[in-house]
Protein backbone atom coordinates (compact mmCIF):
# COMPACT_ATOMS: atom_id res chain seq x y z
CA UNK A 1 0.00 0.00 0.00
CA UNK A 2 1.63 3.30 -0.61
CA UNK A 3 1.98 6.21 1.48
CA UNK A 4 -1.16 8.13 0.80
CA UNK A 5 -3.30 4.61 1.36
CA UNK A 6 -2.21 4.58 4.43
CA UNK A 7 -3.64 7.63 5.69
CA UNK A 8 -6.81 7.58 3.27
CA UNK A 9 -7.67 4.29 3.89
CA UNK A 10 -8.43 3.79 7.23
CA UNK A 11 -11.09 6.96 8.31
CA UNK A 12 -12.87 5.37 4.97
CA UNK A 13 -12.52 1.48 6.69
CA UNK A 14 -13.70 3.21 10.38
CA UNK A 15 -16.73 5.17 8.29
CA UNK A 16 -18.16 2.69 6.30
CA UNK A 17 -18.09 0.27 9.27
CA UNK A 18 -19.92 2.34 11.53
CA UNK A 19 -22.30 3.22 9.04
CA UNK A 20 -22.92 -0.59 8.86
CA UNK A 21 -23.52 -0.77 11.81
CA UNK A 22 -26.64 1.72 12.19
CA UNK A 23 -28.49 1.66 8.97
CA UNK A 24 -30.23 -1.45 10.52
CA UNK A 25 -32.17 1.04 12.39
CA UNK A 26 -33.05 3.50 9.40
CA UNK A 27 -35.22 -0.08 8.97
CA UNK A 28 -37.13 -0.67 11.59
CA UNK A 29 -39.21 3.00 10.51
CA UNK A 30 -39.86 1.75 7.27
CA UNK A 31 -41.34 -1.93 7.80
CA UNK A 32 -43.22 -0.33 11.23
CA UNK A 33 -45.12 1.75 8.38
CA UNK A 34 -45.20 -1.23 5.44
CA UNK A 35 -43.54 -1.19 2.17
CA UNK A 36 -47.02 -1.40 0.55
CA UNK A 37 -45.75 2.05 -1.37
CA UNK A 38 -43.39 1.55 -4.39
CA UNK A 39 -41.96 4.35 -3.07
CA UNK A 40 -41.22 3.26 0.55
CA UNK A 41 -40.29 -0.43 -1.06
CA UNK A 42 -37.41 1.77 -3.59
CA UNK A 43 -36.29 3.43 0.18
CA UNK A 44 -35.74 0.04 1.61
CA UNK A 45 -33.88 -1.86 -1.11
CA UNK A 46 -31.55 0.72 -1.32
CA UNK A 47 -30.94 1.18 2.28
CA UNK A 48 -30.36 -2.47 2.23
CA UNK A 49 -28.01 -1.43 -1.18
CA UNK A 50 -26.28 0.83 0.86
CA UNK A 51 -25.71 -1.43 4.10
CA UNK A 52 -24.20 -3.82 2.06
CA UNK A 53 -21.93 -1.54 0.14
CA UNK A 54 -21.14 0.09 3.47
CA UNK A 55 -20.18 -3.94 5.33
CA UNK A 56 -18.10 -5.18 2.01
CA UNK A 57 -15.74 -1.26 2.70
CA UNK A 58 -16.09 -1.49 6.05
CA UNK A 59 -15.10 -5.29 6.54
CA UNK A 60 -11.20 -4.65 7.28
CA UNK A 61 -11.64 -1.99 9.76
CA UNK A 62 -9.10 -2.66 12.58
CA UNK A 63 -7.68 -5.80 11.13
CA UNK A 64 -5.02 -4.51 9.48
Amino acid sequence: MNEVGKHVLPPIRALAFWIAIALPFLYLPLLAVGLSSQTLTGAFLTLLLCNAVALLVGHKHLRE
